[in-house]
This record gives C-alpha cells, structure tokens and sequence, in this order.
C-alpha cells in the first residue's frame, strides 16, 4: 500500500472541503452548526449549507448530461444493430428462395417453410443475444462502479427491452422475405434450377 501520513485538519486547510453531520431535525441544526465551526476556526467561509438529499439531487444534475449521452449512444446502437440484423437475416432468407421453391414444389405447405425459415433465424439471433449478453454484463458491473444510478448491474428491466427488440426485429427479418418467398411459383424456381 501508499505510505500515508495524517496532519491536524488546520495546519492543512486549503481549498474546498465538505462536512457531513447526521441530525434528526437538519434545519434545527444550522445554527448550532454555524456557531461551532466559527468558534473552531473563524477563518473558515462557508459557501452554502444543504441537506443530504439537496447534494445528492445536484450530483445527479450534473450526471445527467452525461446519462442523457449514454443513453442517446444506447439507442443509436440498438438501430444501428436492429437494422443490422433485418438487413442480414433478409439477405439470408432471399439467397434461400431456390431452395423455398424446390420444397413448394415437392409439397411442403408455405406455414411450415415460413415456421422453418423463423426458427433457424430465431437460433442465429439468439446466439447473438447470448454473446451480446456475455459481454455486457461485465460492461455493467464496470459501469456500475463509474455512474450513480438506483439499478443493479444485472437489473432485467436494463437488458429485456433491448432483447425484446431484437427478437422482434429477427422474426420480422426472418418472415416477411420466407412469406414472399414461400409466395413464388414452385414451378419457375424449378425451370432456373
């Protein structure tokens, strides 16, 4: 550990510097506080007197233009990863409309592509949602200790909207291009084969 050497208060007393006392009743407490102090040490100037709760609510003002920015990053990335996934998943779905054709051809009804088509997506976005989920958890508990904020690390009302959405988007991604292709005549994807 740092070698660490404890002075009296008043052979060092410079700058700024906070004193918490707990009372029942704060605002009876003002003036005896006052009075004290300035029999201790009349040089002291005080700049302002506040409850607990008041400093607390003028740390999370100024908290809050960094929370805003975090939070406005947050909900760029979600887009940025929800249009992501669609544009990806659709991809995949349209390079399979040969192999949709070919199994409307041999009889395969079109809500059990469609079924097929979601389910093999819903298993890539789920791997994605784990792997997001790995990395973001400690994310959290790193952040935790940086910001001030009344939710745990791993609180679930923090993780589920953003997993909501991304699920939503992949069976989204995933259905309307299997519906469109599940649309196709059997018989012309059977005459480009």
């Amino acid at each position: 550990p740092d070698p660490v050497i404890y002075v009296p208060l008043p052979k060092v007393l410079s700058g700024e510097f906070t004193l918490l006392v707990r009372a029942a009743d704060p605002e009876a407490l003002r003036a005896d506080l006052l009075t004290l102090v300035n029999r201790i040490d009349p040089r002291i100037i005080w700049t302002s007197i506040r409850r607990g709760d008041m400093r607390f609510q003028d740390e999370a003002r100024e908290m809050a233009g960094v929370i805003y920015v975090v939070g406005a990053a947050g909900t760029v990335a979600l887009a940025l990863s929800a249009t992501g996934l669609y544009a990806v998943l659709s991809y995949l779905v349209a390079l399979r409309r040969r192999e949709i054709g070919v199994r409307l051809a041999i009889g395969a009804p079109p809500s059990r592509i469609i079924t097929l088509v979601v389910r093999q997506a819903l298993r890539l976005v789920l791997v994605g949602i784990a792997c997001g989920l790995a990395l973001a958890v400690p994310m959290a508990f790193a952040m935790r200790a940086t910001f001030v904020a009344k939710v745990t690390a791993t609180d679930p009302m923090v993780f589920l909207p953003t997993i909501s959405v991304l699920l939503a988007v992949g069976v989204l991604a995933a259905a309307v291009p299997a519906l469109r292709a599940s649309r196709i005549d059997p018989i012309a994807t059977l005459r480009q084969e």
